[in-house]
C-alpha cells in the first residue's frame, strides 16, 4: 500500500507512450500497466470517471478513479491532487473506510486505486421510487439508517484521530455493500477540487464562511445525510414521501400531532424526530446489532 506514481513516463492501456488532454474511457478487457484489467463499464460522477477492474495477480476488485481535467489545470493543482490521494493511502486500513491502494499516473493522468465495495453508495441507495433503503418494515427502515449513521461515525472517527478531516461527507461518498458494511470514500479528492469548501448541500456553517474546518465540519456534513435518510429530502423536506409509507411516525409542524407537513426549520419537527428515535430507532438497531463491534464490523 506505498504511494507511488510513474513520473518518467506516460502509458496508455496498452503500456505505449502517449498524451491525451481528458481521461478516456477504458473498454472492458483493456489492460492498465500489465497488472489490471477493466472488467465493467465506467461510472461517471462529479469528480471525474471510476472503472471497475481486477487485479490479475491477487484476483482482487479494485475501482480506478480518474479525476476530470479541469480539476487539474496546474502542475499546482496536479501535485495537490496527488498529495490528497496519498493522504487517503496513509489512512490505511479499518472495517469503515475504504482502503486506498495507491495512485499512480496513466495516460497522463493521475489515477487513484481504491477498493472495490459490492453494493454501490448510500446514494443508490436512497434514489428510486423503491429505494432499497425504505424496504421493509417501519423498524428494519429505521434501525438499517441508524446502522448506517453509526458506521459512517465509526470511519470518520477514525481518519480524525489521525487528524484527518474529510470535508466532503454526503450519501455518495458513503459505500455500502451488499453484506451491509459501510466504507467512507474519496477521502482528500473533494478538497483538491474545492478547496475544502464541499459539496454545497452538505456543507457546513465555516465551509460557506471559507473558515477552517475541523472535524465538526464532518459532523456537520453527517448530520445533514442522516437527516436526508430520515425524512427522503434532506433540511427543508416536508418528509411527505415517508409520510405517505408510514404516517404515524415522520414527524410534523406541531410535535405531538398527526397532521400537516414539517414546516420549514420548525423545531417542534427536530424534536419530533429526536423523539421517534429514541422510541424506535435505537431499540430496533440495539436488537439487530447485539454483538457489534466496530473493531470487527461483525
Amino acid at each position: 500500500m506505498t504511494p507511488h506514481d510513474d513520473d518518467a513516463r506516460t502509458l496508455d492501456a496498452t503500456g505505449a507512450a502517449t498524451v491525451r488532454d481528458e481521461p478516456g474511457e477504458w473498454p472492458v478487457g483493456a489492460r492498465l500497466l500489465g497488472t489490471y484489467e477493466i472488467t465493467g463499464a465506467p461510472r461517471t460522477g462529479g469528480m471525474g470517471v471510476v472503472h471497475p477492474a481486477r487485479h490479475l495477480e491477487w484476483d482482487t476488485a479494485v475501482a480506478v478513479k480518474s479525476p476530470r481535467r479541469h480539476l487539474l489545470g496546474s502542475p499546482a493543482d496536479r501535485d495537490n491532487f496527488m498529495q490528497e490521494a496519498r493522504t487517503w493511502v496513509d489512512l490505511g486500513l479499518h472495517p469503515h473506510i475504504c482502503a486506498c491502494l495507491y495512485v499512480r499516473t496513466v495516460d497522463g493522468f493521475p489515477r487513484v486505486f481504491a477498493e472495490y465495495v459490492h453494493g454501490g453508495s448510500l446514494a443508490d441507495r436512497m434514489g428510486g421510487d423503491d429505494a432499497p433503503l425504505y424496504r421493509g418494515a417501519e423498524d428494519e427502515v429505521l434501525a438499517r439508517i441508524l446502522d448506517i449513521a453509526v458506521q459512517t461515525a465509526w470511519g470518520l472517527a477514525h481518519a480524525h484521530a489521525q487528524g484527518v478531516v474529510h470535508r466532503d461527507v454526503k450519501p455518495g461518498n458513503i459505500l455500502v455493500g451488499d453484506d451491509g458494511q459501510v466504507r467512507v470514500t474519496d477521502f482528500g479528492l473533494a478538497q483538491a477540487a474545492h478547496g475544502h469548501r464541499g459539496t454545497p448541500r452538505y456543507r457546513s456553517p465555516e465551509q460557506a464562511a471559507r473558515r477552517a474546518t475541523g472535524p465538526a465540519t464532518d459532523v456537520w456534513s453527517l448530520a445533514v445525510t442522516v437527516l436526508e435518510m430520515c425524512t427522503g429530502g434532506g433540511p427543508g423536506s416536508t418528509g411527505r414521501r415517508l409520510r405517505r409509507r408510514w404516517p404515524t411516525t415522520v414527524p410534523t409542524a406541531a410535535a405531538g400531532r398527526e397532521s400537516g407537513p414539517c414546516r420549514r426549520g420548525s423545531p417542534a419537527c427536530w424534536s419530533g424526530a429526536w423523539r421517534t428515535g429514541r422510541r424506535t430507532v435505537r431499540p430496533a438497531w440495539t436488537r439487530s446489532r447485539p454483538n457489534w463491534s466496530p473493531c470487527t464490523g461483525k
